[in-house]
């Protein structure tokens, strides 16, 4: 039977009557005094709070009992050392507790930066520096058109989400530096990257300078130097990949202090966060730009250092030396390697169309893009090959260069600046990229003042004396004894201009096959020793059709 006493509701009565041979038809609870003696047939016992937290001290003579009034329900009887608590006592301690310690001068850097690189990130409302480049790469991404850059993909992928998460749909290509920004193109989120970029920078290298051991003063002092540098300023107010490259350059460099402090805790949660944390901005740096391998070599560096002090300590087991060795490796060189490569992937997935990078790749690439001419290639022979004949119009190719023949209205000037001078006639360049002044037709050598292809359709044999006609400026292609414009060895090539200045034209190139996949078109001035085709060895112009040359006829044939 339990009771509860009405003066202390913290201490419990605990009556406990022993089994009778007689049925017990009432109970009777009585107060006790000390001297008093206790019922044979009951005991009692006071349980005290205190004696609840150790409950192996027995309760002292001197305590006084009190009377119990209210008995409560009839439960299940208690043990002789069983408390029995309705609403047990919390222990005041959280499930999920973090211990959080603010840094002001870590928080100033942070609102100091992102003050100086988001403030008026709209202006100037045009097209700044390379700009031009990189949102039109985003445009290309958008558009699903294929290009051809030297950075990685990673960065102009970013700017490429952020467009088309605001909705913008790369129909602006950004095409000369000073255009005003369409009211469609997103250029202060896309802008808004690099002042992301360079805002972090700042608590990053306060954040550094503690990890190094220096004093929050000297550390504040780096912030302060940081926040007041004019090129970093600029660089993160604009759509370029400077500002995310020197970010995750001071970031890697971070997380690996934070790993190289971890380093009497080996193989520990901790430990394995910053290592691997530093291999993923070691592979975002990379994605970005190339010039972020002097930051893998540095890392790298410290991670050599990092193993000789560990491969002198004798106490390290070899095994640990191995694990080491191994996990290092796979987070600092695998995870950079596996992220450009899904990096790659994801640049060839959403470029599936013919764009200005066709120039760069091969025929057989080529191929395999939407909305291209480039026929499949085909091998030794083309049953539905065709004559190539005079009249036809082609793009000429280098094989070195990677680029076109290429003309456009300007002229060369008439002095150079060192004084040398030229022929004052139309421009003759390689242009990288495809454009409708790479055609040139081919004709028969004729007219010098008459530049008209005529209706002669015959085949072009091999070692043929043709003239090549700019198609889009009607203009002969000419080469004279003039100095060329960058090279003074070599001679000038243009495109013939008669000024009656007596300047003799020399307008004549022979079409002769070298080697196999080679066609030379040769300044017909100068003889041409080659060794004779093969027979039906492949010349390949431009990113056109597939040039055969017969053995039998000598003629050269073009894929239809």
């Amino acid at each position: 039977v339990q009771l509860r006493t009405s003066a202390d509701s913290s201490k419990v009565c605990i009556l406990r009557s022993q089994r009778c041979r007689n049925s017990i038809n009432s109970i009777v609870v009585g107060i006790m005094s000390e001297e008093s003696s206790v019922s044979a047939s009951v005991r009692r016992r006071i349980k005290k709070p205190d004696e609840e937290q150790s409950p192996q001290k027995n309760p002292s003579a001197s305590d006084s009992a009190k009377p119990c009034e209210q008995p409560l329900q009839h439960n299940k009887p208690a043990s002789e050392n069983e408390v029995v608590t309705w609403f047990p006592r919390h222990n005041g301690k959280s499930w999920i507790s973090y211990k959080v310690e603010v840094d002001a001068l870590w928080v100033a850097m942070v609102v100091a930066g992102f003050v100086t690189r988001f403030w008026r990130l709209d202006f100037p409302s045009h097209v700044v520096f390379d700009e031009v480049h990189f949102g039109k790469f985003a445009s290309y991404y958008l558009n699903g058109q294929f290009f051809f850059d030297v950075h990685p993909p990673l960065g102009k992928l970013l700017f490429a989400l952020i467009g088309y998460l605001c909705g913008y749909d790369g129909s602006f290509l950004f095409p000369n530096i000073g255009v005003d920004f369409p009211p469609n193109v997103p250029y202060v989120m896309m802008r808004a990257l690099s002042a992301l970029a360079g805002s972090l920078l700042i608590p990053c290298v306060y954040q550094i300078m503690i990890e190094m051991g220096f004093s929050s003063r000297v550390a504040l002092l780096a912030g302060i130097f940081t926040i007041l540098d004019n090129s970093l300023v600029i660089q993160s107010r604009v759509i370029m990949l400077d500002s995310c490259v020197i970010f995750l350059t001071y970031l890697s460099i971070l997380c690996y202090l934070k790993f190289y402090h971890c380093r009497n805790k080996a193989f520990s949660e901790t430990w394995h966060k910053w290592l691997i944390l530093t291999g993923v901005a070691l592979g975002c740096l990379l994605g970005i730009k190339y010039t972020g391998l002097f930051g893998l070599a540095f890392i790298g560096i410290l991670t050599l250092c990092d193993l000789w002090q560990l491969m002198g300590d004798i106490e390290l087991a070899l095994v640990d030396l191995s694990l080491h060795i191994l996990l290092r490796g796979i987070y600092l060189l695998g995870i950079p390697v596996l992220f450009n490569i899904s990096l790659f992937y994801i640049h060839l997935l959403l470029l599936t169309q013919s764009g200005p990078g066709d120039a760069f790749v091969s025929k057989a690439f080529r191929s395999s893009l939407q909305s291209t001419h480039t026929p499949h290639p085909q091998i030794e022979t083309l049953p539905n090959s065709t004559l190539l004949r005079y009249g036809t119009h082609l793009t000429l190719r280098s094989v070195d260069l990677a680029c076109w023949l290429h003309s456009h209205p300007h002229l060369y000037p008439l002095k150079y600046p060192d004084g040398r001078g030229s022929s004052y006639q139309q421009q003759v360049t390689c242009y990288e990229f495809k454009d409708s002044n790479n055609v040139w037709a081919v004709r028969r050598p004729g007219d010098p003042n008459n530049a008209a292809i005529g209706n002669d359709t015959s085949p072009i044999k091999n070692n043929d004396t043709i003239e090549l006609v700019h198609v889009a400026s009607n203009k002969l292609l000419n080469s004279h004894d003039v100095a060329a414009p960058l090279t003074p060895v070599n001679q000038e090539v243009a495109a013939y201009i008669n000024y009656s200045a007596q300047f003799v034209p020399y307008l004549h190139w022979r079409l002769v096959c070298i080697k196999w996949s080679m066609l030379c078109i040769k300044w017909s001035t100068f003889p041409a020793l080659y060794a004779p085709c093969p027979s039906g060895c492949c010349l390949k112009l431009a990113w056109g059709p597939d040039i055969l040359v017969s053995r039998a006829t000598s003629e050269i044939k073009i894929d239809s």
